[in-house]
């Protein structure tokens, strides 16, 4: 009884400290090092035009593998992701399907990421076609699931938001997706026998546009334009590495365009949702 009682003590204290003191949260990246993912991204997008509806699913399902290639004087490190595994279901797009596995599968990716988490550049993704890029671009899902991390010790509960940008180009929508992240540490223990960080993320993504006489992005009624959603991310304090990630976002929206024959007006009703899940794999 002595011992749970003092084991529970010394838990509290270890707490109590952490809440006071702050909790460090940074990367450490050692070249040569490898870490294998699974990745699963599912996407489900239900459209409608004149009381006509389409449904369409994506799935991106893969081991992905990341390699510290070296670590730069500031700590940013260059990593090359590759795949040793990888599957895809697009039940709208499949005449370019296998071209593209197999590409992604003898062309590794390359990705410079802060000790912060900040994504400082990406290249690899200019050989994939246009109508495919979103779904296969990691770097996409980054923003959406992965953290970046205060440059100081931050307490538990205490929050802390960061913003990013990237271009996006999907048929006639061409413009920047804006991303704004808002996290906060959850609690601190032991996950899987190390010492982890369970931080919960909240999700906007919006649309930042030019004006196209071609069409129009409209909110529905009080609804907010763009993609919203939460994450959970287990952060190994160990190894200073992600554990796991999830994020869940969804989003309504309507385009409207007129038809350039007919001169028509046309408009297209859009929700979507994406679940993404990022598991390390010992």
């Amino acid at each position: 009884m002595y011992k749970l009682t003092f084991l529970s003590l010394c838990f509290c204290l270890v707490a109590v400290s952490c809440q006071k003191k702050g909790v460090q949260l940074e990367f450490q990246y050692h070249p040569g090092k490898k870490i294998r993912y699974h990745v699963v991204s599912e996407i489900n997008t239900r459209t409608s035009t004149n009381d006509v509806i389409n449904r369409h699913n994506v799935k991106l399902d893969a081991v992905a593998l990341y390699t510290i290639d070296s670590v730069l004087a500031n700590g940013d490190a260059k990593l090359v992701l590759s795949y040793d595994k990888i599957s895809y279901l697009n039940t709208q797009n499949t005449d370019k399907t296998e071209e593209i596995l197999a590409y992604l599968k003898t062309h590794p990716l390359q990705m410079t990421l802060s000790p912060f988490g900040e994504i400082v550049s990406a290249s690899g993704f200019e050989n994939i076609p246009e109508r495919y890029l979103a779904d296969f671009n990691i770097l996409t899902l980054l923003f959406k699931a992965h953290p970046i991390f205060p440059r100081q010790p931050v307490e538990i509960g205490r929050k802390w938001d960061r913003q990013q940008e990237y271009p996006i180009e999907n048929g006639l929508i061409k413009g920047n997706m804006l991303v704004y992240k808002r996290f906060f540490i959850q609690d601190t223990g032991s996950k899987n026998g190390f010492p982890s960080a369970r931080i919960v993320s909240e999700i906007n993504m919006k649309f930042s546009l030019p004006d196209d006489a071609r069409f129009e992005l409209q909110q529905e009624g009080k609804e907010r334009l763009g993609l919203f959603g939460t994450g959970s991310i287990i952060f190994d304090r160990e190894q200073r590495e992600v554990e796991s990630t999830h994020a869940s976002l969804f989003g309504k929206m309507i385009v409207s365009m007129t038809h350039p024959i007919s001169g028509t007006p046309i408009k297209t009703r859009i929700e979507m949702a994406q679940n993404i899940a990022i598991t390390r794999i010992q």
